[in-house]
């Protein structure tokens, strides 16, 4: 299916929808995708702005450099146990 035909289906669709839930949930979905600042998004589909994903990258040096870590091997072995 190409692009335009996507397009035509979606509008479509969105033009019979009657519950606002799901037309809500689709605006949700969409405003996510046309958000400037995000850079990513958490699995939850929460925006991550390149602030927040700078800080973090920050956090994750520091803890590394601290030795806060753990290494492929432990939970390879903690696994055995499963």
């Amino acid at each position: 299916m190409s692009t335009t035909e996507l397009k035509a289906d979606l509008h479509n669709y969105i033009d019979t929808i009657s519950d606002s839930s799901i037309l809500k949930a689709i605006h949700t979905l969409l405003k996510k995708h046309f958000r400037k600042d995000a850079v990513g998004y958490e699995p939850s589909g929460k925006a991550i702005t390149k602030e927040a994903l700078l800080k973090r990258l920050a956090l994750a040096e520091k803890q590394f450099k601290d030795g806060k870590f753990v290494t492929i091997e432990e939970p390879e072995k903690e696994s055995e146990n499963w």
